[in-house]
């Protein structure tokens, strides 16, 4: 298409002058009120990932109740099934319906499935979990790619960050239920109706405000839908000067013809010259992000730093939940305010330097488990969590995610987050499943040299294969790791038309 409009010679120009993107007007304001209503849904996929948690440390509950024994410890592991079922289903149905669409969709979803775990049954409650899942898989795909597409490219990065940080901020509030009194869970029904208080109240605020304040679809899958009109108007409060709303429409106009001329399917993620390099390099961070074994420290903190010659529970292993839930928070909320001055990459590098030894203290405190100083291995392993979540928190949380809807095609962007959840429920699964295990420590500190060793390849990755995308316009992304002849492919289409 270019071609055909430019000339061959004008086309390198054109890229080369559009490469870096200079700072243009647009509404800051409106583009963060967009960016809140949207991560509403990250929240719920923070709080119903962590919220059983709270469900674990309800014992009592289970002994006065037969029916649900077992099953709160269950919660953990159902919801990454539901969440994988969820990202299947949209894989079959992700060009037939808008971003919006399936936003309302999964908090209805979710909706439906708080109400069904109620009932003090056992099918009802792991029906509603997996079905939980199942939004949360939905708000996974399509949260960080509709925030992508209203973004102003200079701002990608920290509008982008809006997910993950919405997702500490569900995190911190699902960890902080677990600090109330255990005497408030005294039933199935208190111990759910507390529980599902906030992602209740905030699935009703988003379909409120996707529906009254904010109901336009995305600009980019009007546009594809030849739906400019609509578009014009969807990006006209963003936009309220008409040189700029011009040249962001041009822009959309362009990505439509780039999607037009080389029609994105399943297969071309794998052996597209155009898409498979950047697809590969997407996937690479989402399985990087799981394998510095975040799930583990996440859900097991309080099983690291416990002692292994008592019962007691002790107050800091309470607290740590919450200790994470704010560590993340403050470091995501520092790659937010930077990410678009300093760039994703130098944060990805720096962000595993601070994993790489915090892997290394946590091992440790492992193996250190059986000393005679008891309070040694549990401060190591303190120290370890927050330097590791420190890390995580402001480089493959945020940006694994950012850099992967940066550079991949929707239908990458889905396959991504199919393997992300078969490695959040696959690394987990065996402690959650048996929390007890005699040899847990021993295992906990092979494995996180296991971890070690593979940080130590990301490390690599980062340094060597990564590239910055800062500032850069989607279709300079798009070729980005394209080999030098795929650039040709637009052409060709061309000319076989």
């Amino acid at each position: 298409y270019q071609r055909r409009v430019h000339g061959r010679e004008s086309i390198q120009k054109m890229e080369e002058e559009n490469r870096s993107i200079p700072e243009r007007k647009f509404r800051w304001g409106y583009a963060k009120a967009y960016a809140i209503a949207l991560s509403l849904g990250s929240f719920q996929f923070g709080y119903m990932m962590t919220v059983s948690t709270v469900y674990q440390n309800l014992e009592d509950v289970e002994k006065k109740n037969d029916e649900m024994h077992g099953m709160y410890g269950a919660a953990g592991y159902i919801t990454p099934i539901g969440a994988f079922l969820g990202c299947v289903g949209v894989a079959f149905a992700s060009e037939k319906f808008g971003r919006k669409t399936f936003l309302l969709f999964a908090n209805l979803l979710l909706i439906c499935s708080l109400l069904l775990q109620f009932f003090v049954c056992r099918f009802t409650f792991l029906l509603g979990r997996a079905l939980s899942g199942t939004a949360v898989g939905i708000f996974g795909i399509y949260v960080p790619v509709f925030l992508k597409e209203i973004a102003p490219c200079e701002r990608m990065g920290t509008i982008g960050i809006f997910h993950q940080l919405f997702i500490t901020l569900g995190n911190l509030v699902s960890y902080t239920s677990g600090l109330y009194p255990k005497k408030i869970y005294s039933s199935h029904v208190q111990t759910i109706g507390i529980t599902i208080f906030p992602p209740l109240l905030v699935a009703l605020l988003q379909i409120f405000f996707l529906i009254v304040s904010f109901p336009s679809e995305s600009p980019k899958y009007l546009v594809m839908m030849e739906k400019l009109g609509e578009c014009e108007k969807a990006i006209l409060p963003m936009y309220p000067n008409e040189d700029e709303r011009s040249k962001e429409l041009f822009e959309l106009k362009l990505s439509k013809e780039d999607e037009k001329y080389s029609f994105v399917r399943w297969k071309d993620l794998f052996v597209s010259k155009l898409y498979k390099n950047s697809f590969f390099v997407g996937c690479a961070i989402i399985i990087f992000q799981q394998l510095t074994g975040i799930n583990i420290v996440m859900f097991l903190a309080s099983a690291i730093i416990s002692d292994p010659n008592s019962n007691k529970y002790f107050s800091f292993q309470k607290l740590i939940s919450p200790i994470i839930g704010v560590v993340n928070a403050i470091a995501t909320f520092i790659a937010y305010c930077l990410v678009d001055k300093i760039g994703r990459r130098k944060f990805f590098i720096f962000g595993t330097f601070l994993v790489l030894p915090a892997l290394l203290l946590l091992s440790l405190s492992s193996f250190l488990q059986n000393s005679k100083e008891p309070q040694t291995p549990r401060i190591i392993g303190a120290a370890g969590i927050v330097l590791f979540i420190s890390g995580f928190g402001c480089s493959y949380g945020p940006l694994g995610w950012v850099y992967l809807s940066e550079v991949a095609p929707t239908k990458g962007v889905i396959f991504a987050n199919g393997i992300h959840w078969v490695l959040a429920f696959a690394i987990p699964f065996p402690f959650i499943l048996n929390p007890d295990y005699d040899e847990k420590y021993k295992i906990f500190g092979g494995l996180f040299l296991g971890f070690f060793a593979v940080t130590i390849g990301a490390l690599f990755f980062f340094l060597c294969i990564l590239k910055e995308t800062m500032k850069l316009y989607p279709r300079s992304i798009k070729y980005l790791y394209a080999p030098a002849g795929a650039k040709s492919m637009l052409s060709s289409n061309d000319e076989s038309d």
